[in-house]
């Protein structure tokens, strides 16, 4: 276990004070799938969105580590909030990972002194889960690329200023040598808003889909060599998978706190809840699985930090790990209030429907314990007989 600094102790109670004004309108802005205006702004001035922005371009260059301590407690206030974090901090791992000093001067410099907010577009449709191939084509046209094509669930596109846009320049190559990544201002000619996609969970910050119509892409758009985009989108999805743990985590642990005060109350028969063997095995529990997520979490975001040969299995199965924990977690306690549970907007319903989105993010868990499973097979030493 790492050591916890003063540092690390003043990012977290930031959030915290954060997440308390988020938690005053946590009802409206799952009912108005919409943050409003000047929480935006605050989660602004507060410094997370630049979080892990590079200190020479204005950020506070937090590491790995000091992001999921602010997603997790921003998610217990409202998860909307640590979904903001965390799709900023998406891109900003994109653009550290392969802008060139001219691109990150310019990019970071939006993010920090305009206040740019970056979506990431990636996910087609009619592709499956893992895409073997991409529809959306990038064809070179003298000094620049068209882009045609359409994207999927890009969450906070709506409000986004920039886009990361995935596409592929050598539609006949191999995905991991033929994707290539640009970063788009939102709304460029040939860039047309399609479909809002409203969830059922992590709601406040929608996906909409983005149609391609020979949207122009010139050489200073293009992020990394042609062909790089595969090995981008991979690099910033495995950064961020830390922090998507970290959301579950935050959201087990409001609901265990609720489920807490609730088991303290008197029932039926006059005595607490937490007299009752049944209530104290289920508390139990879910503390052990919330425990287990946060360890999970702190390990993959600091194997990551340090480049470790672990890192990739260790933040796949932190994300898996810590989403199924809540969403099971949940349930648990939700058995535990009975039919308050189920009532529509109440906190421990909104927590269930946004543990259970919280699963597919950055892809659904079977995904990620497939890849875990491939790269155990392939770098295990044989066993000696």
């Amino acid at each position: 276990m790492r050591m916890f600094t003063k540092k690390m102790a003043r990012v977290r109670d930031r959030a915290r004070r954060v997440a308390a004004a988020f938690r005053e309108a946590a009802v409206e802005i799952d009912r108005e799938d919409r943050i409003p205006p000047e929480l935006i702004e605050r989660l602004w001035n507060s410094g997370l969105m630049t979080l892990r922005v590079p200190k020479k371009f204005g950020g506070a260059e937090a590491s790995l580590f000091e992001a999921a301590l602010a997603v997790e407690e921003l998610s217990r206030g409202c998860a909307a909030a640590g979904l903001l974090v965390l799709i900023e901090t998406l891109g900003v791992a994109a653009l550290r990972e392969a802008a060139t000093e001219t691109q990150a001067r310019n990019l970071f410099g939006r993010i920090v002194d305009q206040r740019a907010g970056l979506a990431f577009a990636l996910s087609e449709p009619l592709s499956d889960e893992a895409p073997a191939s991409r529809v959306t084509t990038a064809k070179k046209q003298r000094h620049e690329h068209l882009i045609r094509g359409k994207k999927t669930f890009v969450s906070g596109a709506r409000e986004a200023d920039l886009v990361i846009v995935f596409a592929m320049t050598s539609p006949k190559a191999r995905l991991k040598t033929g994707l290539s990544a640009f970063v788009l201002p939102a709304g460029a000619p040939g860039m047309l808003p399609g479909r809002e996609l409203s969830r059922s969970g992590l709601r406040g910050v929608p996906a909409v889909e983005l149609v391609f119509e020979g949207a122009r892409a010139g050489s200073a758009h293009r992020l990394g060599r042609a062909g790089q985009g595969y090995q981008i989108a991979q690099k910033a999805l495995l950064t961020a998978s830390p922090l998507a743990a970290a959301m579950s985590c935050g959201l087990l642990s409001e609901a265990l706190e609720q489920a807490l005060a609730f088991a303290r109350k008197r029932g039926r028969t006059g005595s607490p809840l937490s007299e009752f063997q049944a209530v104290e095995l289920a508390l139990a529990e879910v503390s052990a699985g919330l425990d287990v997520s946060q360890a999970m979490t702190w390990a993959a975001a600091g194997a990551l930090e340090e480049n470790s040969a672990h890192a990739e299995r260790l933040a796949r199965e932190s994300k898996w790990i810590a989403s199924e924990a809540a969403a099971c977690g949940i349930d648990e306690i939700g058995r535990l209030f009975g039919v308050e549970a189920a009532l529509k907007g109440s906190p421990l319903e909104r927590l269930s429907r946004d543990a259970r989105a919280a699963q597919v993010l950055l892809g659904p868990n079977h995904l990620h314990r497939i890849e875990v499973a491939r790269k155990l097979l392939k770098t295990a030493p044989p066993r000696k007989s």
